[in-house]
């Protein structure tokens, strides 16, 4: 598949949907694959170093994945999309529009789990979503709920939960993921259980690159 392909697989992949765009406008499907192939070309022009580029295209990606939401709230993919490009888009906003964009990325990707409980990325965003959270000191928690209204709670356990499913549902390797997982068991101390998903990385050569990275304040 194109759009998870190389660099230059995934610039053609965007380049094929552009092209066909006006045509399929009222279609959910097409929408949130563009929004997807979007994102990726972001992706590709942060490493060219290009934030302006990077920027236009989040946006841009982001409304693809709103517009397939608008036509499809039961798609779990249009979910999953819609609230991996509302963190992304955190990025460039206030703080105010940032905590807003974190509520919106929990509750779509509780949704999407809802519809796609096997999904891996998902449970792996989610672990994503409660280690932020749980790195809130109290102080950061108390101005955050002051200003902003209720902040999510979580735990490094339910981070760890979310991470080991993730794993378990792609044991192929995915060492993103194991670095999280020995993350959090450093958050908890178990230093032992840690080194050893540590270990495990290591072997792995590749990183899994769907996952966003995501920033919750």
């Amino acid at each position: 598949m194109l759009s998870d392909g190389t660099g230059d697989e995934q610039r053609q992949a965007f380049n094929l949907l552009k092209c066909e765009e006006l045509k399929y406008t009222k279609n959910a499907e097409f929408l949130w694959r563009l929004a997807k192939s979007t994102k990726n070309m972001a992706a590709i022009e942060e490493k060219l170093g290009n934030e302006k580029v990077k920027e236009s295209l989040i946006f841009d990606a982001y409304r693809h994945a709103a517009q397939a939401l608008d036509l499809d709230k039961n798609n779990a993919e249009i979910h999953k999309w819609y609230a991996i490009l509302a963190g992304a888009r955190g990025e460039f906003l206030g703080i105010t529009e940032r905590v807003k964009s974190g509520n919106i990325f929990k509750k779509h990707i509780d949704h999407a789990l809802e519809l796609k409980p096997k999904d891996s990325t998902l449970h792996h965003l989610l672990g994503r979503f409660c280690f932020e959270v749980s790195q809130l000191s109290w102080l950061e928690r108390r101005a955050a709920t002051t200003l902003f209204g209720e902040v999510p709670s979580a735990t490094y356990e339910e981070a760890l939960l979310h991470f080991l499913a993730a794993e378990e549902l792609r044991p192929s390797g995915w060492k993103e993921n194991l670095l999280f997982i020995a993350k959090c068991h450093i958050q908890m101390n178990n230093y032992s259980a840690a080194s050893n998903w540590l270990e495990r990385a290591s072997r792995v050569l590749v990183v899994t690159p769907e996952a966003s990275s995501f920033s919750y304040i």
